[in-house]
């Protein structure tokens, strides 16, 4: 083991990687390089964050609003079970419309294509998407970008039908791409936290926690958004129970998603490797977006407003409360991501070693 007193000084500069795809020898252009100036920079870039944000966040909302589509439509069929809408929190003709799940389509097929193109632009080419899409080799990315592409159709597919009059599903189709938006949705939302466990470069993503964490995280802010969208529609009425069951959801995520960052780091600081990681984030640079905006801001703030909000809630309030869920997880990325500049294994002998064959 190497303390964090002796490694420090003798710490070179992060290597940077243009793109993602350059952690993955075969379909990256491995144009790395040590970047001088003094000071951490982050093995992954903003482009990649806001990727793992959005593109987590769209999918997880693509899973749940697709659960919504399927029990709907399960109502429609078998009106004797009525017990399936209580989740919706109220019943509706078919073909539902309703403006606040109009409003929540179109926030999920927004924040998937964002990803999207968060991502396609930091491949850098974009023949790069075709050559990895083409590609005979089964791997966890090709599945990602798959599960992806199916997830940006189906977000699509919804909010058409919603906002045209001229776009209808019938009820089985209905059910079919609801049961396709939620698989999607579910893979979608795990491989972004599985993107960087995948990156062997770096020993403080190696832990299945990581994907567990980012997944809990996206169904948090999906929650969050769900509810924000539907109570938009007005802001001072009180919110339906579907939007109170929400809340009572995300409390539940909230929690869990502070026992999983907990996990997290202390398992990471057991390891000598990611321990430097730890106490960046804990003490060291990245301590006060650590704390400020992850814990106060993400996760303690929300808690104390959803726990109010069900008492007297108002659709400003929820809102409002989504705000902070959702500043969260953008912290909260931005921590695990900005921290890997920390690792020990940050050093080109050990990334050329280590990186291709990563997936």
């Amino acid at each position: 083991s190497i303390s964090s007193a002796a490694y420090m000084p003798a710490m070179r500069p992060p290597l940077y990687a243009h793109g993602s795809f350059a952690f993955f020898g075969k379909y990256g252009d491995n144009r790395c390089g040590i970047l001088d100036g003094g000071g951490a920079t982050r093995v992954l870039g903003e482009l990649i964050i806001g990727y793992l944000f959005f593109g987590g966040m769209g999918a997880a909302m693509l899973a749940m609003l697709g659960v919504r589509e399927i029990l709907h439509a399960r109502h429609a069929l078998l009106p004797a079970c009525n017990r399936g809408m209580g989740f919706l929190g109220e019943q509706a003709s078919w073909p539902p419309y309703d403006e606040g799940a109009a409003r929540a389509w179109a926030a999920c097929a927004f924040c998937l294509c964002l990803g999207s193109l968060l991502l396609f632009v930091d491949l850098g080419r974009p023949e790069r998407v075709f050559q990895f899409l083409l590609s005979s080799r089964l791997s966890v990315m090709t599945v990602g970008a798959y599960a992806l592409g199916a997830s940006v159709v189906c977000s699509l597919a919804f909010a058409a039908e919603y906002f045209f009059d001229s776009v209808s599903f019938p009820r089985v189709p209905r059910v079919l791409l609801g049961v396709v938006s939620l698989l999607s949705g579910m893979l979608t939302a795990t491989y972004t936290g599985v993107l960087l466990q995948s990156m062997n470069s770096v020993v403080f993503w190696q832990t299945p926690l990581l994907p567990m964490l980012f997944l809990v995280s996206s169904f948090s802010c999906a929650a969050a958004c769900i509810a924000a969208s539907v109570s938009s529609c007005d802001m001072l009425a009180k919110p339906s129970r579907f939007v109170r069951r929400l809340l009572s959801f995300d409390m539940v995520l909230i929690a869990f998603e502070g026992a999983c960052v907990f996990l997290y780091l202390v398992l990471s600081f057991i390891s000598n490797d990611a321990r430097l990681a730890v106490r960046e984030l804990l003490s060291g640079e990245l301590s006060t977006v650590f704390w400020l905006g992850v814990v106060l801001l993400g996760l303690v703030t929300p808690l104390v407003l959803e726990a109010k909000g069900l008492r007297s809630p108002k659709g400003s309030s929820v809102c409002i409360c989504a705000l902070f869920v959702l500043a969260g997880g953008i912290f909260l990325r931005f921590c695990i991501v900005s921290a890997a500049a920390y690792d020990i294994t940050n050093t080109p002998e050990f990334i050329y070693g280590l990186s291709i064959g990563a997936v």
